[in-house]
């Protein structure tokens, strides 16, 4: 048999050449292999493989046609492809997986909106039972003579898994709500925050991932939880990581976004859309940054400034699954309506302080870890010179450094302490002693008393 590449070959693994399948076989996720690859490989059709490329995706193998027998070949339609990230005449590791029934599965539509009811729904998951499906693939569905593009959001189990009867399967009317970018995907991946990442796991991991804890203990988990702290250190990055490390679905709004929808109906729709989505997505994150912008205090409210947030208590007193936290994050806790923060709305205040010495040590070695950094560069020295610097000032004085030598050289090349000495005359802190003492100092109480000035 001829491979690609000397016909790369590891245990239950092989690398097959990608070429086009027929037309007619197109959008049934399929994958047609050759008889000599799929005895090697110990498929049989039917089974479900796994295809690794720049990404990966899953597929029923089938067998090849007749004239690719030998050939190495793995046929596949254009959406398998584009999910594996590689194009025709690429190569790509090939391997026999398991998958498991499907309880649940969650679709978005690629770029349109969509109107769906029950009937369109029971049409689609008609088209999918039998299907391999992976979070994050594309599957099309064959709709009025065009071939609709659904992203996979979520699946239950997460995983391999195929669509079966018995798999609820959920649409939703438009795409899917961006991540930003370098997310974590876990809290040991997101470097530093040990004090916080223990009362996040506390107030929300454990709750969602353990939900039959509190029942058997009589009690109600945390609904609501409020991130505080200065700009720029790891708020958000926190709230993806926590959803990310119960395997939540998580939706991600911005204040900014919401309070500009109220000057129309618009915004309360898409509000109530997704706490209603949320539940019914269970178990989920809904993340709401800059909360302070959409739950303002009263008295210096706007019109729609207060519509916003009656909307979003009320929803959150009507919140009635166990399965959804509600995480807000502000750099302006007095700025938040007091009314926010009783039981049962935003109960659980958690500080997210600079990076300590030993947090930002933790951030630097991770941020440095692919630089070509020369010998002179002690990480423990820049540490240790970064006091008042935040994650973000941290993010930006490394590639200054980055930059300096690209200025110097005019290609990459090694980065010294010069460069990093250059850099820390671009970066300057952005967090002073005044500014960490108010947010220590800060409690509810002083929303209550205080009057905050915008």
């Amino acid at each position: 048999m001829k491979f690609f590449r000397g016909g790369s070959e590891r245990s239950g693994e092989l690398e097959l050449i990608v070429s086009n399948i027929n037309y007619k076989e197109a959008y049934k996720g399929i994958v047609r292999i050759d008889d000599v690859a799929m005895g090697k490989l110990g498929v049989r059709p039917g089974d479900v493989v796994m295809i690794v490329g720049r990404r990966r995706a899953v597929a029923v193998a089938m067998p090849g046609y007749s004239e690719d027998r030998g050939s190495g070949l793995i046929r596949m339609d254009e959406t398998t492809r584009k999910n594996v990230g590689v194009e025709f005449g690429e190569a790509v590791r090939v391997s026999k997986v398991r998958a498991e029934p499907a309880k649940m599965a969650v679709l978005a539509p690629v770029s349109l909106t969509l109107a769906v009811d029950e009937n369109f729904a029971q049409y689609v998951k008609k088209r999918l039972i039998g299907r391999a499906v992976l979070e994050g693939n594309v599957v099309r569905i064959p709709v009025l003579g065009q071939a609709i593009p659904f992203k996979v959001i979520l699946t239950k189990p997460s995983g391999p898994v195929t669509i079966t009867d018995d798999t609820r399967v959920l649409l939703r009317e438009k795409a899917e709500l961006p991540r930003p970018k370098g997310y974590p995907a876990s809290f040991e991946e997101l470097r530093g925050f040990k004090r916080v990442k223990r009362i996040l796991y506390e107030a929300v991991v454990r709750p969602l991932k353990y939900p039959e804890y509190f029942r058997k203990m009589g009690v109600k988990p945390p609904k609501g939880v409020l991130l505080y702290g200065p700009p720029g250190c790891g708020k958000s990055l926190l709230a993806f990581a926590a959803a990310n490390e119960c395997d939540a679905q998580l939706i991600v709004l911005s204040g900014f976004e919401i309070l500009s929808g109220f000057h129309s109906l618009e915004g309360s729709r898409a509000l109530k859309d997704v706490f209603r989505e949320a539940e019914e997505y269970s178990p989920s994150v809904v993340f709401i940054d800059d909360l302070d912008v959409v739950a303002p205090r009263r008295e210096y409210a706007g019109d729609a400034g207060r519509w916003a947030l009656s909307l979003l208590l009320t929803l959150m007193d009507r919140l009635e699954s166990d399965g959804v936290v509600v995480i807000g994050s502000t750099s302006r806790p007095d700025a938040v309506d007091p009314s926010v923060f009783e039981p049962g709305r935003f109960e659980k205040l958690v500080y997210v302080p600079p990076p300590a010495e030993e947090d930002r040590l933790e951030i630097l070695r991770d941020l440095t870890r692919d630089m070509p950094l020369a010998g002179d560069v002690s990480v423990e020295e820049l540490a240790a010179r970064t006091e008042g610097y935040s994650r973000a000032d941290l993010v930006a004085l490394c590639r200054e450094a980055a930059l300096a030598v690209l200025e110097e050289l005019g290609e990459p090349g090694e980065v010294g302490m010069k460069h990093f000495e250059q850099a820390f005359g671009r970066v300057k802190p952005s967090i002073t002693a005044d500014l960490v003492k108010y947010y220590e100092n800060w409690s509810i109480a002083d929303n209550f008393r205080i009057p905050h000035k915008p």
